[in-house]
């Protein structure tokens, strides 16, 4: 009997989806499987858009977080396989918290691999296994951590000059805002007065405020406000248009 393979890919933003992130790891891992006849393609697992640095491609809805709840439910037969592209697909997060995900799936008969190294990671496995483990999941946390540490300083930069008074791009000659993106939602830029309008998601994103401060959590907010002012939010983030409004 062939032992089953769980192929999982993952990807953190649109624009990975919309390049060759899926392709590679779809055709990487297709090669792995036609390379071993002792092991057949059980399922495919996909966390799209889930950042593995915050850990939320573990959590709670995740398809990689799904796969770990069966396998500790003993649906995921033992001697099946998690098939990854490469260990910063799995995680991003501490050494810590990396290897007690790791440690539970193989804990539990299942084997990684890791279809781009050819490393098959067992129970059982050697301290020369665990060393390139380790290095590996140190490099992608560690470019995960900077990454988001020049992110934060570049929009704490923009907010503490938009703070000032200064709304415009320092570029000469443009008319772009210095706003963040991710507070475009509730406010528009209008180059021509060099300045923010708030627009018609304005009064939405004033009710998750409102609710927050008085205690509710994400979930109840989000609930809230997509009834009140449902068929009047629409905005549009990292190329995709959103109709409803997530908080998390």
């Amino acid at each position: 009997m062939k032992h089953k393979v769980y192929s999982y890919a993952r990807w953190s933003s649109d624009a990975q989806k919309e390049g060759d992130s899926l392709k590679r790891q779809t055709d990487t891992a297709l090669q792995w499987i036609a390379s071993h006849p002792d092991y057949e393609l059980a399922d495919t697992l996909t966390d799209s858009g889930v950042s593995a640095y915050t850990g939320k491609n573990f959590g709670e809805g995740s398809a990689l977080g799904g796969f770990i709840a069966a396998v500790q439910a003993g649906r995921i037969p033992k001697g099946s396989v998690l098939l990854i592209d490469s260990w910063d697909r799995f995680s991003r997060q501490s050494l810590t918290e990396s290897q007690a995900q790791m440690t539970t799936i193989l804990s539990a008969g299942v084997d990684i691999v890791v279809a781009s190294s050819g490393q098959h990671l067992t129970k059982d496995y050697s301290l020369t296994d665990i060393i390139v483990v380790i290095v590996e999941l140190d490099r992608s946390h560690r470019e995960s951590k900077e990454k988001g540490r020049k992110v934060k300083a570049a929009r704490d930069s923009a907010v503490e000059r938009i703070l000032k008074g200064e709304k415009r791009s320092p570029k000469e000659g443009s008319t772009a805002s210095l706003m963040p993106r991710q507070l475009e939602r509730w406010l528009t830029w209008n180059p021509a007065k060099g300045d923010f309008e708030l627009n018609h998601n304005a009064p939405a994103w004033r009710r998750c405020f409102e609710l927050s401060i008085r205690g509710y959590g994400a979930g109840v907010i989000a609930q809230t406000v997509n009834e009140e002012f449902a068929g009047t939010i629409n905005f549009s983030n990292a190329g995709k248009t959103y109709t409803s409004i997530n908080i998390s």
